[in-house]
């Protein structure tokens, strides 16, 4: 009997061990470059340039949309983009610092400026969820104002359902932005 229960420890020590090393290999395993080769890593970061053209391009829509419902529908847009709704991103409105991103939509709609973005730069990927792209922004209003931003794009995997089938699907999705000083 009192093999039996020593065995019965072992063996849940062991699967419990086990568990703890599998979830530490599942964290390095989302990283991009350990999922993706080179080639491929370059076309997902111009998908992202693309999300981050997207962006903008809602952004601009804005100061054509009249009806507070067209509004809401570019809000919902947005935050699509977006790896959480409750990401804080640089402030380029006020010039100030981070403001969630709720609180700058506010403020382009209420403004309704211009946006441009150009010069996109891509950096290599570490061990990491994301990768940084630089840009510059330009916002046009009576004035123009110049930004060199910084974006993290983040880059997971998730499950997904097709019919009864599930199937883990990579995503992109924009996260915070910064100026770069």
């Amino acid at each position: 009997m009192k093999k039996r229960i020593y065995l019965i420890v072992f063996v849940l020590m062991s699967l419990f061990g086990f568990s703890q090393s599998s979830a530490i290999g599942l964290e390095k395993n989302n990283s991009i470059v350990s999922n993706f080769s080179e080639a491929s890593i370059v076309v997902y970061q111009e998908v992202a340039i693309d999300k981050i053209n997207d962006f903008y391009s809602y952004l601009n829509l804005y100061k054509e949309v009249k009806s507070v419902a067209l509004q809401q529908e570019i809000d919902i847009n947005v935050r699509t983009v977006f790896f959480n709704e409750n990401v804080e991103v640089f402030d380029f409105i006020q010039d100030n610092n981070n403001v969630h991103l709720d609180v700058l939509l506010k403020q382009c709609k209420k403004e309704k400026f211009t946006y441009t973005v150009s010069n996109f730069k891509k950096e290599t990927p570490s061990k990491t969820n994301f990768f940084l792209i630089t840009y510059d922004l330009e916002i046009i209003n009576e004035a123009i104002k110049k930004y060199k931003m910084i974006q993290k794009v983040y880059f997971f995997p998730s499950v997904k359902s097709f019919g009864s089938e599930k199937k883990n699907v990579w995503q992109l999705k924009l996260g915070e932005f910064n100026a770069v000083q």
